[in-house]
């Protein structure tokens, strides 16, 4: 009676009813989602503070993401599928003025604006925080002159020659910090010893970087123009 049982529901349960089944609960959950799309619901976003400027410390803790009420309207349940879990509200301070007050804020509209950027189909109710309130001091400034005094440790193939003045890039770096008077010159670190044959740019490290000061750049381009000597 068992193996019986077993036959017919063999012939009856084969690939292509499973895939009808499979059809079928699928549609019944879209037919689901579309009745029940018109709820609200909160996600969480993360917040991303790009291109502060270098003269400008952030005195508080800033958010790392906002919570935000969306609602999907009638007919956009497909649009929840286009969610992304690794979408990001960017706040470039770039395009902010850091003026002597001490505060800047980041307004709803801003933080609306991106949440309905990034979810197309969705209607953004609110978001909390409603305002990303910025404590931010303003740091001293002081632009210094790059010293490469390593040429002591470059090396030559005997049969090639420098063919013009070992550069650096950039040339001056701008260093912010609330003690930069106290320095004159940036210096780099040494080369490792080589032996050169053809022109290279080498990487070159900032040497003895002061612990709470920013720099413009943290390393800088070595320009060695090396050539074959002809006779």
């Amino acid at each position: 009676m068992i193996n019986a049982f077993k036959k017919v529901v063999g012939r009856l349960f084969t690939r292509t009813t499973a895939t009808f089944l499979l059809f079928l609960v699928l549609a019944f959950a879209l037919w689901l989602l579309q009745k029940e799309s018109s709820g609200e619901f909160t996600v969480g976003i993360p917040v991303a503070y790009v291109n502060k400027p270098g003269d400008i410390r952030i005195e508080t803790d800033l958010p790392q993401s906002v919570s935000v009420s969306l609602k999907v309207e009638q007919g956009n349940a497909l649009s929840l599928f286009r969610r992304r879990s690794h979408d990001t509200i960017f706040v470039d301070l770039a395009n902010y003025h850091f003026n002597n007050s001490g505060v800047l804020k980041y307004p709803a509209d801003s933080l609306l604006a991106a949440a309905s950027e990034l979810y197309p189909g969705f209607s953004v109710q609110r978001c909390v925080p409603a305002v990303i309130d910025m404590r931010y001091s303003r740091l001293r400034q002081k632009t210094l002159k790059v010293i490469f005094s390593d040429t002591d440790s470059i090396q030559l193939s005997p049969s090639c020659i420098l063919v013009g003045p070992i550069t650096v890039e950039p040339s001056e770096i701008t260093v912010y910090g609330s003690y930069v008077d106290t320095l004159n010159v940036v210096r780099l670190k040494h080369l490792k010893n080589k032996v050169y044959d053809v022109a290279v740019t080498e990487v070159v490290p900032i040497a003895n970087r002061v612990k709470g000061l920013t720099y413009s750049d943290t390393v800088v381009r070595v320009h060695i123009p090396v050539q074959r000597a002809i006779e």
